[in-house]
């Protein structure tokens, strides 16, 4: 399944997915290891749900979230409205079934800090609506985000053959092992068998008898004794390639290496600022609400409200661009191992 049959298919039904981003979004769902789970929060009538249902393996499950209750519309629209809900409901459904993934799609019509109660295991890639408004956009990231599934330390690096660069490599470098072999057997004679049959007779009646039949089986060899050396400069020349398709694939191998390892390490490193940023926004968020409380007790000023309010936003902030930046970085080590990995028992 490409891109543009994905694209084509999802084009046409109503929502706020670019190309651009549905391009992204694709690319994302294909990295996805069978066995894994997709979930997405906020499907509306399904523009994006058929680009994740169309780019991820038929192995992989594929959970859209989106309670229907026709709210979420845009920034003014947010009370609920049941009628449109069900018509958005409806519409989501047919167009899955145009698209031919109604079958390939697990919904759960419900809020998705109550359909998190119903999951168990790990999150392989979750998908995030940008219509959304800020805070449960980030509650939806903090709850959701500890379902990505937890990076090792290490990985097997008999992983990285899964690569198709280092495959391709990998063969390279055996078809020009087999060439020095071909090059080799010109210095062999070249040895040939031939038969010949034939039947004569001087009546058309004697014409079948066995005494009318002749054969001759020959068996011919020859060898080239001078050819100023061309073969010879023909095994040198396989050689070389052999010896420049090694050197290739130990690049590629080493350049595979080098990307695991900077995810790795990215992972790691993303894992403890998240950690941090988690505590230093929740610490913010007490804060606020002191102050808060505080203002309407006559304790405190506005002001000093305000400037709590805004030292929590920007917390918020910084530890939702780090749980992105986590969930960015597992998809980016799933892609440069070529798949996925089991997790350790």
């Amino acid at each position: 399944m490409s891109f543009a049959e994905a694209w084509a298919a999802a084009a046409g039904v109503e929502g706020w997915l670019t190309e651009a981003q549905a391009r992204r979004l694709f690319a994302a769902a294909a990295a996805v290891p069978p066995g894994g789970r997709i979930v997405e929060i906020g499907s509306f009538r399904g523009r994006s749900a058929i680009v994740l249902a169309r780019g991820a393996r038929p192995e992989v499950e594929v959970v859209c979230i989106d309670p229907h209750l026709g709210s979420d519309r845009g920034p003014r629209e947010i009370a609920a409205q049941p009628a449109l809900g069900d018509r958005d409901h409806a519409a989501f459904r047919s167009n899955l079934e145009r698209a031919g993934v109604s079958e390939r799609v697990r919904h759960v019509r419900d809020f998705s800090a109550l359909a998190l109660r119903a999951f168990d295991g790990p999150v392989d890639f979750l998908y995030v609506d940008g219509a959304h408004r800020f805070r449960p956009a980030r509650a939806d990231l903090v709850r959701w985000g500890a379902r990505v599934p937890e990076i090792p330390a290490g990985v097997p690096s008999t992983l990285l053959e899964r690569r198709p660069d280092i495959a391709a490599a990998e063969r390279r470098v055996a078809a020009a092992n087999a060439d020095i072999g071909v090059a080799r057997a010109a210095f062999f004679p070249t040895i040939g068998l031939s038969a010949q049959g034939a039947s004569g007779a001087s009546s058309l009646g004697e014409l079948f008898k066995a005494s009318a039949n002749t054969w001759s089986l020959g068996l011919t060899a020859a060898q080239t004794l001078f050819d100023a050396g061309a073969r010879k400069a023909r095994v040198e020349q396989a050689r070389a390639s052999h010896d420049a398709a090694v050197a290739d694939y130990r690049q590629t191998a080493l350049a595979a290496f080098e990307d695991v390892e900077n995810q790795l390490t990215a992972a790691q490193v993303l894992e403890r600022r998240y950690v941090l940023l988690k505590t230093s926004s929740d610490a913010a968020d007490q804060t606020e609400q002191m102050l808060l409380n505080q203002y309407k007790a006559g304790q405190v000023a506005y002001t000093d409200v305000v400037t709590a309010q805004a030292s929590a936003l920007s917390a918020r902030r910084a530890l939702l661009t780090a749980a992105v930046a986590r969930q960015t970085t597992a998809v980016a080590l799933i892609q440069a191992l070529g798949g996925g990995w089991k997790p350790q028992a």
